[in-house]
């Protein structure tokens, strides 16, 4: 084989190498992008739940505080 054949054989085996490399980043951008969807939407879940139990001590707190004036 000659050197060029060589050279350019391994330029491709590195372009295509490069290719894979690449392929295999945008997948795993998309898994990180699907994950962080999904906790962006648990943390909502969460702060929704979070701010009702709020409301709710805030309303008993008022309630026992009539309570306790009457």
């Amino acid at each position: 084989m000659e050197p060029a054949d060589l050279t350019v054989k391994l330029l491709e085996e590195l372009r295509d190498g490069q290719r894979s490399q690449t392929e295999e980043l945008h997948e795993l951008r998309n898994e990180m992008r699907e994950g962080r969807d999904r906790a962006d939407q648990r943390f909502e879940i969460i702060e929704t739940s979070l701010r009702d139990l709020a409301e709710q001590m805030v309303m008993m707190t008022r309630a026992v505080k009539v309570a306790l004036e009457s």
